[in-house]
């Protein structure tokens, strides 16, 4: 799922509830399009067709230093909800109903060098797809 985060002390953090329009006058911190052009085009077009127009005020080129502009009081940014793992605690994610974004993600391995590790990690992944299912079911 696609979230916003956003520093811990910025006004619209305290917000248990937020829609695109509260955005409508924020700084987002952003990537290039070419760092991710499917993600960009997907976020952007999302943004558009609901109002928003994201107003970049700095780019970065990686989630670390986008995530720690964010920190550091530069603006807000859509981040995937994975960051709740990672993201320091200067940092808050909040959902958007509204921007209504989830991401599909593929893994890809050599079906004649599959190993322990491999089948480990493909049934964590199976075990979170199908908890994630059942979460948003109920």
């Amino acid at each position: 799922e696609v979230v916003l985060a956003l520093p811990r002390h910025h006004r619209l953090a305290r917000r248990r509830r937020l829609t695109l329009a509260d955005l409508r006058e924020e700084g987002f911190v952003w990537f290039p399009r070419s760092c991710s052009p499917r993600y960009y085009d997907l976020v952007a077009a999302a943004c558009r067709a609901r109002g928003l127009s994201m107003n970049v005020v700095q780019e970065a080129s990686n989630d670390a230093t986008v995530i720690s502009l964010v920190a550091g009081g530069m603006g807000v940014t859509f981040a995937v909800g994975a960051w709740k793992y990672v993201k320091p605690p200067s940092v808050v994610l909040r959902r958007l109903p509204d921007l209504g974004l989830r991401l599909r993600v593929s893994a890809i391995w050599r079906a004649d060098r599959e190993s322990p590790a491999v089948r480990s990690f493909l049934a964590v992944v199976a075990e979170h797809v199908t908890s994630s299912a059942s979460a948003r079911s109920s």
